[in-house]
C-alpha cells in the first residue's frame, strides 16, 4: 500500500504505519499521526467495488453507527488512482465482549431502521440472485476433489427444484443495507455495539441480510438443531424490536435460493474449502429445517402492534 502517496492528499501528519490485515480484495492498515491518533487506511481494487462511492456515502451518513471517515483536503471521501480505491477512518477503542443472539438481532434491526431512511435514486447492488445451475454442471465436468463434487452435486439437486419465479419479491423490502452484516463486522464501544467495513454496502432485501446475519454469525453445526432453532429465536426476538411483520416464507425462499446458487469458496481468486464446508452446512441446515425456520419467522417475527 503506497500510504505516502494517499497521506498527500489528506491534512495528517503520519508518524508510523502497520499493516493489520490483508484479503483478496483489500488491505488494511493502522496508521498513527504526530499526536499518536490512530486511524486505519483501507485500500481496494476499484474493479470489485464499482458501487464503492455509494457505499461511502452510506457509511459518511452514519457517523454514530460507524468510524468517522476522514475527508481529504479536498473533502472528499476518498482518493482513487487507475485501479485501488483509498478511503481513512478514525479509530474507535473497543473492548472485548461476548455477543448474544439477541444482541445482534437488536443491533441489525435498529440499524435496518436508520438504513431505511436513506433514500436512493439508483439501484445500486453487490448481492446477486442468479442461478448458477449451467456453472455447477460445467464444474461438475471438470477435475475436482471428491468433496466439492459432493457439494455441488447436493445443489444441482436443490436448485433443480427451485425458481426464483417463486419469490414475491413484493413481500420482501429492498433498502439500502449493509451487505456484509456479521459478528467480525461488529465492534464494541463505550457506547455500545457499532458496525465496521460498509465495501460490500447495496440496495437489496432486508430479509436476505436478517437470515444471513444470523446463518453467517451464529449458526454452529456442531450444535444440535434445537440449539441453533433456540439461538435463531433469541436473534429474531431482538430483531423485532425495531422492524416487525416479516413474511417468513419468502425471506426463507430468498435466502435459500441464494445459498444453493452460492460458489464461495469453490471459484474465485481463493478457494477455501473451510468456507464452502460452512456455507453447504448452512444450507444443508435450511433444507431440512425449512418448516420450522418458516415457522420461527413468521411467529417471532410478527409484532401485534402497528406502526403508524
Amino acid at each position: 500500500m503506497n500510504v505516502e502517496y494517499v497521506l498527500k492528499t489528506y491534512n495528517i501528519k503520519i508518524l508510523r504505519t502497520k499493516e493489520v490485515a490483508k484479503g483478496y480484495s483489500s488491505k488494511k492498515s493502522i496508521i498513527f499521526d504526530d499526536k499518536n491518533k490512530g486511524y486505519l487506511i483501507k485500500k481496494l481494487e476499484k474493479k470489485l467495488y464499482n458501487n464503492f462511492p455509494f457505499a461511502l456515502e452510506v457509511q459518511n451518513k452514519l457517523k454514530n453507527e460507524t468510524p468517522k471517515i476522514v475527508k481529504t483536503k479536498n473533502n472528499k471521501l476518498f482518493v482513487s488512482d487507475s485501479n485501488c480505491i483509498f478511503y481513512i477512518t478514525e479509530l474507535f477503542k473497543t473492548y472485548k465482549h461476548d455477543y448474544t443472539a439477541y444482541e445482534i438481532g437488536e443491533y441489525l434491526g435498529y440499524l435496518h431502521s436508520i438504513m431505511e431512511k436513506i433514500i436512493f435514486t439508483d439501484k445500486v447492488t453487490f448481492i446477486k440472485y442468479e442461478n448458477n445451475l449451467n456453472i455447477i454442471n460445467n464444474l461438475l465436468q471438470k477435475k475436482q476433489n471428491e468433496r466439492v463434487i459432493g457439494i455441488l452435486k447436493y445443489k444441482k439437486n436443490i436448485l433443480k427444484k427451485l425458481r426464483v419465479d417463486d419469490i414475491d419479491f413484493s413481500k420482501l423490502k429492498l433498502q439500502v443495507i449493509h451487505g456484509d452484516f456479521y459478528i467480525d463486522n461488529l465492534i464494541y464501544t463505550s457506547s455500545g455495539l457499532k458496525i465496521v467495513d460498509f465495501d460490500q454496502c447495496c440496495t437489496f432485501y432486508r430479509e436476505y441480510e436478517m437470515l444471513r446475519g444470523f446463518f453467517i454469525s451464529l449458526y454452529n453445526s456442531t450444535k444440535t438443531k434445537s440449539e441453533n432453532l433456540g439461538e435463531l429465536i433469541n436473534y429474531i426476538k431482538g430483531y423485532k424490536k425495531n422492524i416487525c411483520n416479516i413474511d417468513g416464507i419468502n425471506a426463507y425462499k430468498l435466502y435459500l435460493y441464494i445459498q444453493a446458487n452460492s460458489l464461495s469458496g469453490i471459484i474465485g481468486k481463493t478457494n477455501d474449502m473451510n468456507f464452502a464446508e460452512k456455507k453447504y452446512n448452512i444450507l444443508t441446515f435450511l433444507v431440512e429445517n425449512n418448516k420450522e425456520i418458516v415457522e420461527i419467522i413468521n411467529e417471532h417475527w410478527h409484532c401485534d402492534y402497528i406502526f403508524v
